[in-house]
């Protein structure tokens, strides 16, 4: 398990950056519950609870111009970059949406952001975003690429073809699997043969660590590691990021499935990780309780504001896209473009 160093060699106000980070991806989620159980807000939502440490070291350590393909538990990932209304209306399915509404969060697709496409099929990710590592080298860029996966989605087969080839040509990319214990509805147990999931790329001869994954601190330091390691030497590295899914796989999964106990004593083992930084800070003499609260508070009017605005434009029909909009040679066939790398 990786052991984080001096976290303090990153300034008050970057520490107080991830801060904020996590924290709209935790109020995002929750008034995205809110909205979602008085009917008001619907799609295939799914929330990164508790798992916001992840995708925020990724946003922080990787460079602005910098591609990379977020999981669809990386909600701090996606909204670092992204304006929170556009975002709400992609998810939902409105033409205000970065695709139209026609992508959803988990597929969006925004290369001048660094968002690289993610087909329907997990897994199959791997090879596209391998594929732009090998773009980022041959071209010499100096720049990396990171991808972020789930731990069912690191069982897929062209993961491994993927990441094996990563090693073999020496590719700028990091692999972050989010490893919260289950797969949908499938616990570990069932599919999973090592005790750490790092262990897999081991044996493709690939650099891998174990890192808690609930720790930001720890996670910001370890994707600054491979993500240096990769734009300096051309050197792939697998994180596995230990977590816990908190809820269902998506809105309306009531995790029946899940037992109780095991529930409880995986809340223990990984605690939350906002909680957790908020001590740091508060020791640290970093924030203020009174100042952490006001930034939560600021935080959810902001959510709440784009929440209404999305659900007045779902009441007219005029603004959800169309068959037509959808099946425009534009978004159905690929055409050379210039200037994504």
């Amino acid at each position: 398990m990786f052991k984080r160093g001096d976290y303090m060699k990153y300034t008050n106000n970057e520490l107080i950056s991830m801060y904020k980070t996590m924290v709209l991806g935790r109020i995002y989620d929750d008034v995205l519950w809110e909205e979602n159980q008085k009917g008001r807000l619907y799609s295939m939502f799914h929330f990164s609870t508790g798992q916001e440490a992840i995708g925020t070291a990724a946003a922080h350590a990787l460079r602005e111009n910098e591609p990379f393909m977020p999981s669809h538990r990386c909600r701090p990932l996606h909204l670092h970059r992204l304006d929170i209304y556009k975002y709400l209306a992609e998810q939902v399915g409105i033409k205000d949406g970065y695709n139209m509404g026609i992508s959803g969060d988990p597929h969006l697709t925004l290369l001048d952001k660094g968002f690289i496409p993610n087909p329907g099929v997990l897994g199959q990710g791997c090879p596209i975003a391998t594929g732009f590592a090998f773009a980022l080298k041959y071209m010499k860029t100096g720049k990396a690429m990171v991808q972020l996966m789930g731990d069912g989605t690191y069982n897929q087969g062209a993961v491994y073809e993927a990441m094996n080839w990563a090693v073999v040509q020496k590719l700028p990319i990091v692999y972050v699997v989010e490893n919260n214990a289950f797969a949908m509805t499938t616990t570990q147990d069932v599919y999973v043969g090592t005790e750490a999931l790092s262990d897999r790329a081991k044996g493709l001869g690939m650099d891998s660590i174990t890192v808690n994954g609930n720790d930001i601190l720890a996670m910001r330091e370890i994707m600054d590691i491979a993500l240096d390691r990769a734009r300096i030497s051309s050197t792939p590295t697998m994180i596995e990021a230990v977590t816990y899914r908190r809820q269902g796989h998506f809105a309306g999964d009531t995790a029946d499935y899940r037992d109780k106990s095991f529930h409880e004593q995986m809340l223990l083992k990984h605690p939350d990780p906002i909680l957790n930084y908020e001590k740091v800070l508060i020791q640290r003499n970093i924030l203020t309780q009174d100042e952490m609260d006001i930034i939560k508070v600021e935080t959810r009017k902001m959510i709440t504001g784009a929440c209404d605005m999305v659900y007045e434009k779902m009441q007219n029909p005029a603004n959800k896209p169309s068959i037509q909009d959808i099946i425009k040679p534009e978004f159905t066939y690929a055409s050379p473009m210039e200037g994504l790398i």
